[in-house]
């Protein structure tokens, strides 16, 4: 399977979009194509609000599996495990929110339920690489996510820690 990529969930989703909101005849063609093909296929009128929201769900499961070295689980069993993975999606909705994308009270109640699920086996893709000994995409999803809270001046020392933990991880494999 090296090189694969692996559908571990039981859903399959496409949600897409223009950046400017409308629905443009390239789109209603696209959309018209995805539809009845397997997968939910959702055309978006905002992409911008869709892709924030699922960078906060990239940036606080990666950064909880990766900084704990586990899956949820695993991390929800120890004492404050369960906090500590809130706080992380506290920080990670806080700089979506600063950078004009709120995150919706709905999507937040349903990441906190899977990022606080006893047993769960929930990983992220950038922890399965991580324990392969794979490159992760630390800069690309906490780096910059993390960049751009700071530029409106929102406190991330979890999603800090978690990417300096990455980037060690990511000078080791160079020296190999």
């Amino acid at each position: 399977m090296q090189g694969r990529i692996v559908q571990l969930a039981d859903f399959q989703q496409l949600v897409y979009g223009e950046r400017n909101g409308e629905t443009t005849p390239r789109l209603q063609t696209l959309d018209a194509m995805l539809q009845g093909r397997g997968f939910d296929a959702r055309l978006s009128t905002d992409i911008m609000q869709e892709m924030w929201e699922k960078w906060v769900q990239l940036a606080s499961l990666g950064a909880i599996t990766c900084l704990m070295r586990g899956a949820i689980g695993e991390i929800v069993a120890v004492p404050g495990g369960a906090d500590l993975s809130l706080k992380i999606l506290d920080e990670s909705a806080a700089v979506a929110t600063a950078c004009g994308h709120k995150p919706s009270e709905a999507l937040l109640s349903r990441h906190a339920a899977a990022m606080t699920a006893p047993g769960s086996p929930l990983t992220s893709s950038m922890y399965r690489d991580l324990r392969k000994g794979a490159p992760v995409e630390a800069d690309h999803i906490l780096g910059d996510f993390i960049e751009r809270g700071a530029a409106h001046e929102v406190a991330t020392p979890l999603l800090k820690a978690a990417f300096i933990n990455l980037r060690v991880y990511q000078q080791g494999l160079s020296k190999r």
